[in-house]
Parts: structure tokens; C-alpha cells; sequence
């Protein structure tokens, strides 16, 4: 009686019939070509259980994706149960608008997009640092806040001001393919917490 229910899992393994259960066989190869088995089984079962060059090429390209997911998972499960740091403090993330640029609605609102994805890999590449950051800025509705500074040179100034506090920051400069002249430097995004971010923006006016 056990052989026969041991053999039917594994056959219904290789066929891939469990529920969210990837080829075993395919396992095996993604595995010595140095994935994980949790790379493996999730590249399988994202590109449809059959193809192990398929898979691999997958995980390839959205490795640090599922790397920031795992962590985030891992903080989430620890608050969930109960043994997470507290969350108290609040972030937020604050794009400066270059206004002497004088860009149209459609163009700032792209560099707004570059600022805010930007700020965020720079997080992301060093997820051990900013976690704790990033979870607690997701939990309290990932707070963005679009303010405009008159000059370049002021724009300038807060990205220093942002180094000087070790906020995370970015700074969008423009292929200038349209509007702007190349290398312009149209919008700078900062994150960190709201006190020290205010100590940086807390004085420019919303766009």
C-alpha cells in the first residue's frame, strides 16, 4: 500500500498534475545549472511546467524581483507574527520638479515616474539596508508627495542635502530627446523618514 501511494505522487509529480507542483525531471536540470529549488520550481510554474530553457531564462530575468519579494515576504510573516521591529516611524518619498525647465504636463509627469523607480532600485539593490523602510512605507499607502523648486541650482542643493543626511535619493538627468536640453537635471526624488525628508523639502511648495 505505501509503495503504490509513493509511486503515484511521484508519477503525478512528473506529469506536473499536484497542485503547484513543479517537474521534478525539470527540477533536476535547473538545478545543475546552479538555480535553487525555489528558483527552479517558480520558474516552472511561471512559464507552464514543460521547459527547462524556458524556465531558466525566466528566472533570469526576474531574479531580483523575486529576491526583493522573498525579503519583503519574510518581513511581513515576522510581523505577522508579532516578533517585527516597530514599524512607528513614517516615510515618505518627496519629488523636487525642476521648474526653470518649463516642461509640459506629460514630459514632467515621465521624470516624476523616473524619479520615483529610480529612488526605489537604489533601495532595492540594497534590500538588507532599506527593508524595514520599504514595508513600513507599503503598509501606511507608500506616501509620494510633488513639490517644485525655482533653479536648477536648487535642485542641486537638496540632492546634496539628501547625501549629507544619507536619505536615499535620486537624481533624474534627461537624454534630452524632447523639451530639455541633454544632461538637464529635471527632478530629484528623496525618501526617508517624513522628519527627515521635511528637513531637506519641508519648505517648497506643492506642484
Amino acid at each position: 500500500m505505501d509503495g503504490t501511494a509513493s509511486t503515484s505522487k511521484e508519477d503525478a509529480s512528473e506529469s506536473g498534475t499536484l497542485l503547484d507542483q513543479p517537474k521534478e525531471s525539470l527540477v533536476q536540470i535547473l538545478l545543475t545549472l546552479g538555480f535553487t529549488r525555489e528558483e527552479a520550481g517558480e520558474g516552472l510554474l511561471c512559464t507552464g511546467n514543460n521547459d527547462a530553457d524556458m524556465a531558466a531564462s525566466w528566472i533570469l530575468e526576474n531574479r531580483e524581483s523575486m529576491q526583493t519579494a522573498r525579503v519583503l515576504d519574510v518581513v511581513f510573516e515576522q510581523e505577522q507574527m508579532g516578533s517585527l521591529f516597530d514599524c512607528v516611524d513614517m516615510y515618505k518619498m518627496v519629488i523636487a520638479v525642476n521648474s526653470e525647465l518649463k516642461m509640459g504636463q506629460g514630459k514632467m509627469a515621465s521624470q516624476v515616474a523616473h524619479a520615483c523607480l529610480g529612488v526605489y532600485k537604489e533601495m532595492v539593490q540594497t534590500i538588507d539596508k532599506y527593508s524595514k523602510m520599504l514595508f513600513a512605507w507599503q503598509q501606511y499607502g507608500e506616501t509620494i508627495v510633488v513639490v517644485k523648486v525655482d533653479k536648477t541650482v536648487n535642485l542641486l542643493e537638496l540632492r546634496d542635502q539628501a547625501e549629507t543626511l544619507s536619505l536615499p535619493h535620486y537624481l533624474v538627468q534627461d537624454a534630452g530627446l524632447t523639451q530639455v536640453a541633454p544632461g538637464s537635471a529635471t527632478v530629484l526624488g528623496i525618501f526617508g523618514k517624513v522628519s527627515d525628508v521635511d528637513q531637506v523639502t519641508g519648505d517648497l511648495q506643492l506642484m
